[in-house]
């Protein structure tokens, strides 16, 4: 099969897209389907908070791996062999794993209190819904630990493997909220994510050992110095960019139930264009990018950044205008069924009038990311990050 082979860069393109389309339409169906049966309401905001507190968190993580560990993975592996490339990412595999267990524990010690702490939900409404928080946290661990090996499988080429992450990832999550939301509630959002995600991982492990003949056995690695200077200038930079995000969530947990939800399902319909297409052609091109700074091929760079750009823009720029002219036509058409009432579909279309204005802003920031990290600019976007970043908030 194409997708569990190491791929071009046309055919990865190719392959990739059309099992992204698959991809985001589950995750997008797994939003209509959890608006059905639950609307907007407390606990569904509960849920999503928390879900999206853990992928904030694993996003903060994992952004070392474009920024800093796949771009110097992929040197290590051209200038210094295989193996070096090999134990270089081991170590940061298990570094993942130590620093989410320690997380987890912290968490598990006062869910309530913590979650109290990090949001402005009532006290006795998280005690209500404490079963959200437990059954999270073991997120915590997975998230970062599936995103670090997809986009190690990504470096060699295998560009698919993210895709069939997010459809195994979206078709557990939909089959358990048809067939448990009257046994599980809410919850069964959770249980489906956690055998998806234990899914995942034994399938990443088994691909890169069966594969790529990778080995996990923990070596003791030398890091260079510059590479320690450009992963703290990275995550410094990084944490606005999630603060920039959480913020948001935080401000919103004061306000009436349900907006929490509201935002969550505007931001899935307006991130569309983004996840479909942006994000694709960004990460497909940024292998392109590392490879082409690796060899100093500066005006084959240049070309393939400008052409990509070209094409997003002149596909991006009519989309943002109709998500702000049709907001709450396109609210009422997906969602306007079930428990999603006319109060839920005026406040999602408001967010959604306005988040639509992003499309063709992030694919502009999402590819001047991906040069930084490619060409180890990682000072330059640092400073870029937060200023820009602060800004927002």
């Amino acid at each position: 099969m194409p997708i569990l082979k190491s791929e071009s860069y046309k055919s990865g393109i190719a392959y990739s897209t059309l099992l992204n389309v698959v991809s985001k339409g589950l995750v997008f169906v797994n939003s209509l389907v959890v608006a059905f049966y639950f609307g907007t309401q407390l606990k569904t905001d509960i849920y999503f908070y928390t879900y999206n507190t853990i992928v904030i968190l694993s996003a903060f993580i994992t952004s070392l791996n474009a920024s800093v560990l796949i771009p110097e993975s992929m040197r290590i592996r051209v200038k210094e062999g295989e193996e070096k490339a090999k134990g270089f990412l081991n170590l940061f595999i298990y570094g993942y794993i130590a620093l989410t267990a320690i997380i987890a524990i912290v968490f598990l010690a006062a869910p309530v209190h913590i979650f109290k702490a990090m949001s402005g939900f009532e006290l006795q409404s998280i005690q209500d819904q404490k079963n959200i928080l437990l059954l999270a946290v073991p997120l915590i661990l997975m998230m970062p630990l599936v995103n670090l090996l997809t986009d190690t499988m990504a470096s060699y080429k295998y560009f698919t493997m993210p895709m069939i992450a997010g459809i195994i990832n979206g078709i557990f999550s939909i089959a358990f909220v048809v067939i448990f939301h009257s046994v599980l509630d809410i919850t069964s959002l959770l249980f489906g994510l956690i055998a998806s995600y234990s899914i995942n991982l034994f399938l990443l492990i088994f691909l890169m050992v069966k594969n790529l003949s990778w080995n996990f056995r923990f070596l003791h690695t030398k890091v260079e110095r510059r590479i320690w200077k450009n992963i703290g200038f990275a995550q410094a930079g990084n944490i606005t960019s999630s603060l920039c995000t959480y913020t948001p969530l935080y401000l919103l947990s004061g306000f009436s139930a349900g907006i929490i939800t509201s935002l969550n399902f505007a931001q899935q319909i307006s991130s569309l264009p983004t996840h479909l297409i942006t994000n694709q052609f960004s990460s497909v091109t940024g292998i392109k990018f590392n490879e082409q700074y690796a060899r100093g091929d500066y005006a084959e760079l240049n070309r393939t950044f400008l052409s990509t750009t070209g094409f997003l823009l002149f596909i991006l720029f009519p989309i943002s205008g109709i998500m702000f002219l049709f907001s709450n036509e396109i609210v009422s058409l997906l969602l306007e069924r079930g428990a999603f009432g006319e109060k839920s579909v005026a406040e999602t279309a408001l967010f959604l009038k306005y988040l639509g204005f992003l499309a063709p802003l992030l694919a502009i920031n999402a590819l001047f990311s991906r040069l930084f990290m490619a060409a180890h600019k990682i000072a330059e976007a640092f400073w870029y990050q937060v200023f820009f970043n602060f800004v927002l908030i």
